[in-house]
């Protein structure tokens, strides 16, 4: 009986083997190794070669498709309610953004609009 199961773990070990995925697919090393694949479910996958194996992300939603507070990701749900629904924010929150948290003006340079030296600074 334990070699059937042994044989069966075997198996199914081979099963999620995705070395047959890496075949033909070599790393190239000093370059970015990317495809975009269509996953068994139908949905759009990115998938990454790396010199150690292979990466495949989700290019909508969560794997798992949990919803934090509601939102697509903790990110909307940040970037919506501390940064009052300032999205792809990289540089900084906007003034109103900041009026709204209770930044004063005078903390940055022409967060209010017009010259620094009119605040204070500079």
């Amino acid at each position: 009986m334990s070699e059937e199961k042994n044989s069966t773990d075997r198996t199914q070990a081979k099963n999620k083997d995705i070395t047959p995925l890496l075949k033909g697919w070599d790393y190239e090393p000093g370059t970015i190794n990317v495809r975009k694949v269509t996953g068994l479910d139908g949905a759009a996958k990115l998938q990454m070669r790396l010199d150690l194996g292979l990466l495949q992300m989700e290019m909508m939603g969560r794997p798992d498709g949990a919803r934090p507070h509601g939102c697509e990701s903790l990110l909307e749900f940040y970037e919506t309610t501390e940064l009052c629904g300032q999205f792809d924010n990289w540089v900084g929150p906007n003034t109103a953004c900041l009026l709204a948290i209770g930044v004063d003006g005078r903390l940055g340079v022409g967060m209010r609009g017009g010259n620094p030296k009119e605040h204070g600074q500079g």
